[in-house]
């Protein structure tokens, strides 16, 4: 429950004020009866006026200051701002207005700014103030303070009131997945008939024999016992690990136009593709921090670890900052290893030297270039993310 940050008072109130003194100091020089007795009833309403904006400013409370709502386009919904009267007087009297940061154009409302909307709370009792949107595209809108005034009963005075301190209502609008076709040829290895998710790595510790050397094999994987006794070189064989666990990296060159929110949609289809395999997915991308961190979702799975992706690329800017990709890569190279499987989304056809290099240590690296998505397909995802 917030209290209010700030109070003050309106320039009419305080005319009133100060002119009491001088009306009963006229009626006392000229002996004006009429004057005098102005002065003392002028007096005593701003009093009372006072004392009953003071009282309800003191009992005028903000309900569940932070609220987060997640949408997909093209649904409806809206701000609920619930004040509390805590008090044994009546609020009759009272406007609200809300501060509106709506940059990303995510909602469409019928106030852009400011929604000044009228309130009347009983004593002991809540309202809330409703304010109606369309959600138009990925983004976020957010109520960042809720400003109050309240008024005397002639409205001759009235006080106002800021609720700023960590309020946050905001409305949170996901990207619609789009499709790729033929995903499926990218999801497994197939070593043979039977599709099994296998890993590119294999366990140097499980060998399971050996063989004759053939060009390409990695001079680390010879078996110098084996070609002591067969006089010829021979290559290790081990056991393939069974592995099930993508790195999603996004490759962002430009965050300010349709091809890049293309490549949102089709980064959210390669999560919800996730979720629905029951795969451990990661998520990276050179999106960087306000503190110079580095953009990673950690490694997880399941429909809350990929709502929390969808929710992170929710909330990507259009002004954000980028940072070097070759670099993320190095980072995560440094911090966790190669990763086995790589998805790799970027604007262009060129694949970063580092992820080639992992490339040739064994990663299979599957690189996708967005396209645009047909009216049906996108309508199909929209349906299937609905249940994430």
């Amino acid at each position: 429950m917030a209290q209010p940050s700030s109070l003050t008072y309106s320039r009419r109130y305080h005319a009133l004020a100060w002119m009491t003194p001088f009306l009963l100091l006229g009626g006392a020089l000229f002996t004006s009866t009429v004057l005098f007795t102005f002065g003392l009833l002028l007096m005593l309403f701003v009093f009372i006026s006072f004392q009953y904006l003071r009282y309800q400013t003191q009992h005028v409370k903000l309900i569940n200051p932070r609220r987060t709502q997640w949408f997909y386009e093209n649904e409806s919904g809206e701000f609920v701002i619930s004040l509390e009267n805590h008090g044994l007087l009546p609020l009759h009297a009272a406007t609200v207005t809300c501060t509106v940061y709506n940059v990303a154009g995510a909602v469409s409302m019928d106030k852009t700014a400011h929604a000044e909307l009228p309130v009347t709370l009983e004593p002991k009792s809540t309202n809330e103030v409703r304010i109606p949107f369309e959600t138009v595209q990925r983004g976020v809108t957010e109520i960042r303070a809720v400003h109050m005034e309240v008024f005397d009963v002639i409205r001759a005075g009235k006080a106002s009131l800021t609720f700023a301190a960590a309020y946050t209502n905001e409305a949170c609008v996901y990207p619609i997945p789009a499709p790729r076709k033929g995903l499926a040829d990218h999801l497994f290895l197939r070593p043979g008939n039977q599709s099994m998710p296998l890993s590119v790595f294999e366990d140097p510790l499980l060998k399971i024999g050996a063989r004759d050397y053939a060009y390409g094999d990695s001079f680390r994987s010879i078996d110098w016992h084996a070609t002591a006794r067969q006089q010829a070189l021979q290559t290790k064989e081990v056991e393939r690990q069974q592995f099930q666990e993508w790195s999603l990296f996004m490759n962002v060159t430009e965050t300010n136009s349709e091809r890049f929110e293309q490549q949102l949609k089709e980064m959210a289809y390669l999560i919800l593709t996730a979720v629905e395999k029951g795969v451990t997915f990661e998520f990276y991308t050179n999106l960087q921090f306000a503190r110079g961190g580095i953009l990673h979702h950690p490694p997880g799975q399941g429909k809350e670890h990929g709502r929390a992706a969808l929710q992170l690329l929710a909330r990507i800017k259009k002004n954000s900052v980028l940072s070097s990709f070759d670099r993320l890569v190095e980072h995560v190279e440094k911090s966790s290893g190669i990763k086995p499987i790589v998805f790799y989304s970027a604007l262009e056809d060129k694949k970063p030297s580092r992820l080639t290099r992992w490339q040739q240590h064994g990663t299979n690296l599957h690189t996708f270039i967005p396209h645009p998505a047909s009216e049906r397909e996108a309508e199909t995802l929209e349906k299937e993310a609905a249940t994430i």
